[in-house]
């Protein structure tokens, strides 16, 4: 018996250990600093900025209107390997003359510079929720989003990261592993 509570007591520790692990957090993913303070901006300062203009929620939210070429924004997250995590951020469009076929108006997602998720619209909108899932490959993983806007601007605001976690198996699961476990601790004492 003693064998068999010890055997429970090591399966309910590593259950609470994999599930006490932090998952990442975005630096500034509402962007309230009123800049793109822990962010890196790759484009032109002038089109791409954090204004108090429009946000989604909070005081400020990004303005992205990149021409002729996408900006990036980008950080990088403290991940684990195998671990499943969903992305969700809000974005607006403040919309393009559909007259023109040449304009391009795109956001890309990228994770360790793998596109991920792409989105492609001229039409005005205004905020709208995005989520996005990908597993990371390696315990450092590189988030991008590439936002060009050829005739206007995309607003972008409030990006969060969380991890998928797996589901705890119900109550009768545990029972069977409890019975496994007894019996196996039953057998080696009968030896």
């Amino acid at each position: 018996m003693k064998l068999f509570l010890q055997y429970v007591a090591s399966a309910v520790l590593l259950c609470c250990i994999a599930t006490a692990q932090a998952a990442p957090s975005i630096s500034n993913g509402g962007f309230e600093t009123g800049d793109f303070t822990g962010w890196v901006l790759t484009g032109d300062t002038s089109v791409n900025l954090v204004a108090s203009d429009m946000p989604y929620e909070g005081n400020y939210g990004a303005i992205l209107g990149q021409n002729g070429s996408a900006a990036a924004l980008s950080q990088t997250l403290n991940t684990e390997t195998g671990h499943s995590y969903q992305l969700t951020f809000w974005l607006a469009n403040l919309g393009a003359s559909v007259n023109n076929a040449a304009t391009i108006s795109s956001v890309e997602v990228l994770t360790d510079q793998h596109s991920i998720w792409l989105f492609q619209d001229k039409t005005a909108s205004g905020y709208t929720a995005y989520s996005v899932q990908f597993t990371a490959t390696q315990n450092s993983t590189l988030l991008e989003f590439q936002l060009r806007h050829d005739e206007s601007f995309w607003l972008f605001d409030n990006v969060s990261i969380s991890e998928i976690v797996p589901t705890v198996p119900e109550p009768a699961s545990w029972l069977m592993l409890g019975a496994g476990l007894g019996l196996l601790a039953y057998q080696r004492q009968r030896r």
